[in-house]
């Protein structure tokens, strides 16, 4: 539809369930967390969601009890990964050690891969996964990958617009790590069959894993704007926000909202908001996409006679200008 009372609304889709995929550093925003727990000795980390936080630090780990006085002694991030609580396990090996060679950097690895399977982007979370070229023994990396396959499948049956296929998907996906993708990813093909309560139901269990799983919030807020409820949708929509604000669905579908509510000023700017969301996601994906593609150029095969193609290419122009001025 479009809102007759500016001309320079867009027109206003519908609200999008599937969400494209956004742009963040996470491998920058682990290691900003890092520091922070490094700088600050009295931290505690409450599951909830920090206002400034870095992006795709969300909590979900609770160490009250490995502060509290007299408590026992704190759970390793051994213990933690196996659990499934890969920020956790982070947190435990910045604070408590010990030491390991390589432990740090792959857990980085592992936050960024789900940092991007959160964002679906999936093709950034591919070539990072296959970057890694040490894998080390303590992680199940076969099961991490099959389920990372799964999920993708999942979502791209959803994108196809085949919930049938969807379960049938994710029973190959059995890694603790996508516990809450999962819970998304069930409740959005219930929406699609218009099964509002639960969807809510598995958008509300994706979030008690992790409560910085912005797209569940988002979706949240889709089907109470598809439930006639406005003002819960656009409490929802803020909240993805706060956690991402280079989410473009929660931008675009909060405008949504505001028009429902004849907010049209502010309907304007949520879908202005979303659309430089986006456009910065592109331009970072087509940049990206041209790094790898020049460093997989650089050191191929090819890359070995680019010189040689180079020096070509000038001798034959060369010879061309040298022949048009009759020299040759």
């Amino acid at each position: 539809m479009k809102v007759a009372a500016s001309p320079n609304m867009t027109a206003i889709k519908r609200v999008r369930f599937i969400c494209p995929p956004v742009t963040f550093c996470a491998r920058r925003s682990i290691r900003q967390l890092a520091g922070v727990i490094v700088g600050v000795t009295a931290l505690q980390v409450t599951g909830e969601h920090r206002p400034g936080a870095p992006l795709g630090y969300c909590g979900g780990v609770s160490s009250n009890a490995e502060t509290a006085a007299g408590s026992a002694a704190p759970v390793s991030w051994r213990d933690r990964l196996a659990r499934g609580e890969l920020e956790g396990a982070l947190s435990a090996y910045v604070r408590f050690g010990p030491e390991e060679p390589g432990v740090r950097e792959t857990l980085e690895d592992l936050h960024s891969v789900l940092s991007f399977v959160k964002a679906k982007a999936f093709g950034r979370a591919e070539r990072l996964l296959d970057g890694i070229e040490e894998r080390a023994d303590w992680f199940d990396w076969e099961e991490f990958t099959s389920s990372f396959a799964a999920v993708r499948q999942a979502v791209s049956a959803l994108d196809e617009r085949e919930p049938e296929q969807v379960e049938q998907h994710l029973t190959g996906a059995d890694h603790p790590f996508f516990v809450a993708e999962k819970a998304n990813i069930r409740g959005t093909a219930l929406i699609f069959a218009g099964e509002f309560e639960q969807a809510r139901a598995f958008f509300e269990q994706a979030l008690e894993v992790d409560p910085g799983h912005y797209r569940a919030l988002t979706n949240l807020g889709n089907a109470a704007l598809e439930s006639g409820d406005p003002d819960g949708a656009i409490e929802y929509y803020q909240q993805a926000i706060t956690l991402n604000a280079d989410f473009p669905n929660a931008h675009h579908n909060l405008g949504v909202a505001w028009r429902k509510k004849g907010k049209i000023g502010k309907s304007i700017a949520s879908l202005k908001a979303g659309q430089k969301a986006q456009q910065r996601f592109e331009q970072a994906e087509a940049r990206e996409q041209l790094g790898s593609m020049t460093r997989r150029f650089r050191g191929g095969t090819a890359g070995k006679y680019l010189k040689w193609l180079l020096w070509g290419a000038l001798a034959a122009g060369a010879y061309w200008f040298l022949v048009s001025r009759g020299s040759i």
